[in-house]
Formats: structure tokens, C-alpha cells, sequence
């Protein structure tokens, strides 16, 4: 198994427009801005959003919102104020895995390992939520069209990931006749 680092932040400038006379800023106009930027840049599919409500606006302080995929899967964003005028940046520095990344490293960990050229699919999209102890799978194909599947295991919160191959299960097709066929 290996153990590989893969953690993206995703930080974008938005400005938000305090509601009136009121001292607070729009955690809506907040959630719809991070939903859109957030499928902009991970191509994640979002279900909903949730920021605390009544936070007032303070230049240098945090909030979390809590993000749900469509997959349900859940990720922590933190919000940033940057001034009191309702700048905000937001990222997600916990629990996102770029799969593009790991599929590179695998395919270089088998080329350095046994000198076979492969290419390893985890699936569509860019990114996958994941956190510690979650598993998925990627799959190996090697030059001559032989795919096996590997283990992915999420070892903490910053990206931390271990992989393994799996014995390949033949399928019924390919197991031997029954007795007296």
C-alpha cells in the first residue's frame, strides 16, 4: 500500500451585499454563491448548503457552512470575511480528493514498480468527496485490455490515502462446468 497526499483549496473572492439597514450578512446570497463557485470548480453536484444564520459582519473571522453532494456525501467549508463590507472567501481544504491526481499516481507507482504502462479511471469528475476510513474504487487497465480494480482507503482528513490491488474474480463465464457437464 502507499500512502499518497491529495488536498485541494478552493478559495474564491466574492462580494456579498448586507441586507438593508440590517447588521447581518445574507447567509443565503453566501450559501448560493459557494454552491456555484463549488460546482465550478470541483464539478461536484450540489443537494444543499447550510451556513449559521445572524452572523455579523467582522473583518478576519470564520463560519462554517456544511455542504451536501448530490451523492450525500458531506464536506466542512470554511468562510472567511475579509473586511466588514461582506467580502468573503470560502474553501474546502478537508475531505476532497483530486482524482485525476491519484489516478497519475497510481499509474506512475506501477510504471516505477513494474514497468508496465497502465491507466487507472476513479470515476467521472475531477474531485471526490471522501473522508477519513472511506473507500472507493479505481480502476487499473493495463496496454493489453486487462482491468483490475484498485482499494482506495482514505487514511485522515488531509488527504492522506493508501491503495491496493484486488485479486481479480473471474467471472461466470469463466468458471469451469459443474459435474458430469
Amino acid at each position: 500500500m502507499k500512502k499518497i497526499k491529495y488536498l485541494l483549496i478552493v478559495i474564491v473572492q466574492v462580494s456579498i451585499t448586507l441586507m438593508g439597514c440590517s447588521p447581518t450578512i445574507d447567509t443565503q446570497q453566501v450559501e448560493g454563491v459557494i454552491q456555484e463557485g463549488f460546482v465550478q470548480k470541483t464539478g461536484i453536484e450540489v443537494k444543499s448548503i447550510s451556513c449559521p444564520k445572524d452572523i455579523k459582519p467582522e473583518p478576519n473571522t470564520t463560519f462554517n457552512c456544511k455542504l451536501k453532494a448530490k451523492d450525500g456525501s458531506e464536506i466542512d467549508l470554511v468562510v472567511t470575511q475579509k473586511d466588514d463590507q461582506g467580502n468573503i472567501t470560502w474553501n474546502a481544504d478537508k475531505g476532497l480528493i483530486s482524482l485525476p491526481k491519484l489516478a497519475k499516481s497510481i499509474d506512475d507507482s506501477i510504471k516505477q514498480q513494474k514497468n508496465i504502462d497502465v491507466n487507472t479511471d476513479c470515476g467521472s469528475g475531477e474531485f471526490k468527496i471522501a473522508h477519513t476510513n472511506d473507500t472507493f474504487d479505481c480502476n487499473i487497465t493495463d496496454g493489453t485490455g486487462n482491468t483490475t480494480v484498485a482499494k482506495i482507503t482514505v487514511k485522515d482528513e488531509d488527504g492522506n490515502v493508501s491503495w491496493e490491488t484486488l485479486p481479480k474474480q473471474s467471472s461466470a463465464d469463466e468458471q469451469p462446468p459443474e459435474d458430469g457437464e
